[in-house]
């Protein structure tokens, strides 16, 4: 299960947990997968139960007890006899040898659907009886449909069916359109939560993010992904402008004062942006999410991937209730679900990205702190914006100086470092603080070459300090530097002299914003 990918909902990630520390805590009486909530609770086996279990390790030592283990195995199937299952669940290595491979099958399977049915069995025998089913994987498909119903009114039950289906079926499109199948003929009782669609939402959702993930083969593959959402969210671009902001401006305005600002234009005009929000979602936002997982998974952060991954089911679940409420009539979107669509659009930059940012204030700017989007954080996870981050520097420097402020940054083009933007910072700034120290601020320059396959930036100061330091700062940050393939070239500052900095990188890549407003 742990090879199966993040877990993409917060119940079953508690769920998944509890068995982990189970695991670690405890030997376990009964199957891992039911997590016992009451302590010092023992597990009841049968005289027969027991029998079984011994009867079947004389078999395996080559023991000629094949008749007598089977007539055990009769009487526990002809008698409901839950320890059967007890014991199976426990030790499902049993089930892929002989003779529960085969002449036991059939009935085994059918025992564990009556007891997963009967209302008389306990909780903890028809959880040993869906376990059981799980690895009898073509008879859990033949039979899930009988005790679907069953298995959605019960907490536990529920929890472990999603698991199972979660991790274990949902490898191949074959496993994939069964279960839909079943889910979709399951009849629920009437009551609010409809279980089985919810169940049926999860497991489209979750085989859609696999999907995703799938399809990326290679780091190149993810950067790829991300390079668009940059592309298509950088400074100017139309779905920062138009679609994003200008979006959000306009939800905000119509909650505000609906009777004041609200007419047929302007209604139109929101239900056409937000149809383009949501393809925007859709097409650079959820392919970002799957590559920022699959790029954490590679590193080993699986609780940062599973976090990629409840953020683009979030993201996923809101699109498609927006969708939904605009496939009626404009004419009838009146003001509870226009703040309804509000709400959802808000709870879609929650996780993805907030308002007022470009790609390259994401990449550049130190202001975005920890408690940004799950997005945001996976990209500076992974990225800077280095030329863009000096220019920032070098600005914020001078204005703390009361000097004017430096030409602006670029807008129409990104160009962006694998660097994770923490560590491009303590690059970047040391060379900064000791202009701030040793120079003239005023005589500050930083300059961009264009040099084929490397990026170099130079920094320029004028040297009035008498104390230059002894250089021990710059070996440091060109040891820091040196781990990402950056090199640092510097002489040896005099006073009174200039001073400069050559930094060359090797490692980056240009985005242009994709339509661009001009």
């Amino acid at each position: 299960m742990l090879e199966s990918g993040p877990i993409p909902t917060a119940e079953l990630r508690q769920y998944f947990q509890a068995i982990l520390e189970k695991l670690d805590t405890e030997r376990p009486v009964r199957h891992i997968f039911y997590v016992d909530r009451t302590k010092g609770k023992k597990a009841v086996l049968s005289l027969n139960g027991a029998k079984l279990r011994h009867l079947f390790a004389l078999h395996q030592q080559n023991e000629a007890v094949l008749p007598d283990l089977l007539s055990c195995w009769r009487t526990l199937v002809s008698e409901c006899d839950p320890s059967l299952l007890f014991v199976l669940a426990l030790e499902p290595d049993m089930l892929e040898e002989a003779p529960f491979n085969g002449v036991c099958r059939r009935d085994t399977i059918r025992l564990c659907v009556h007891i997963l049915t009967d209302t008389r069995t306990s909780e903890e025998a028809k959880s040993d009886a869906l376990t059981v089913l799980a690895f009898y994987e073509n008879g859990f498909f033949e039979s899930i449909g009988e005790v679907a119903s069953t298995i959605f009114r019960d907490v536990p039950l529920r929890q472990q069916f999603l698991l199972f289906v979660l991790t274990w079926f949902s490898r191949t499109m074959s496993q994939y359109d069964k279960i839909i199948e079943v889910l979709s003929n399951v009849r629920e009782p009437d009551a609010d939560v409809k279980w089985a669609s919810i169940a049926k939402s999860l497991i489209s959702h979750s085989h859609r993010f696999r999907q995703q993930t799938a399809a990326l083969r290679s780091e190149a593959d993810a950067e790829h992904a991300l390079r668009l959402l940059l592309g298509r969210m950088s400074r100017h671009s139309l779905d920062v402008e138009e679609h994003w902001e200008s979006l959000g401006n306009q939800l905000f305005a119509l909650r505000l004062g609906w009777d004041d600002v609200v007419d047929d234009d302007v209604l139109a005009d929101v239900v056409r942006k937000l149809r383009l929000a949501c393809s925007l979602v859709v097409d650079a936002f959820l392919p970002a999410f799957a590559s920022l997982a699959y790029l954490y998974e590679l590193k080993g952060e699986n609780s940062m991937a599973s976090r990629m991954q409840q953020a683009h089911e979030v993201c996923f679940r809101c699109v498609g209730a927006i969708r939904q409420m605009l496939s009626v009539d404009e004419a009838i979107l009146g003001r509870n679900v226009v703040e309804n669509v509000a709400e959802l659009f808000e709870s879609i930059r929650d996780e993805s990205w907030p308002q007022g940012w470009s790609a390259t204030d994401v990449l550049s700017r130190a202001d975005i702190g920890e408690d940004t989007t799950p997005l945001l954080k996976g990209l500076r996870a992974f990225y800077s914006a280095p030329w863009a981050m000096m220019e920032r520097m070098a600005d914020q420097l001078r204005r703390k100086s009361g000097l004017p402020r430096m030409k602006a940054a670029i807008t129409e083009e990104l160009i962006v470092c694998k660097v994770p933007y923490l560590d491009m910072h303590e690059i970047l700034r040391p060379l900064l603080d000791n202009v701030a120290i040793h120079g003239d601020i005023g005589t500050l320059t930083v300059v961009k070459y264009d040099v084929p396959s490397c990026l170099v930036i130079e920094v320029c100061n004028r040297i009035v300090s008498r104390d230059v330091g002894n250089g021990a700062g710059l070996v440091l940050v060109r040891s820091r530097a040196q781990t990402h393939d950056i090199s640092i070239e510097s002489g040896r500052a005099q006073m009174p002299g200039d001073w400069r900095a050559v930094l060359t990188i090797r490692h980056f890549f240009r985005v242009d914003a994709i339509n661009a407003i001009h």
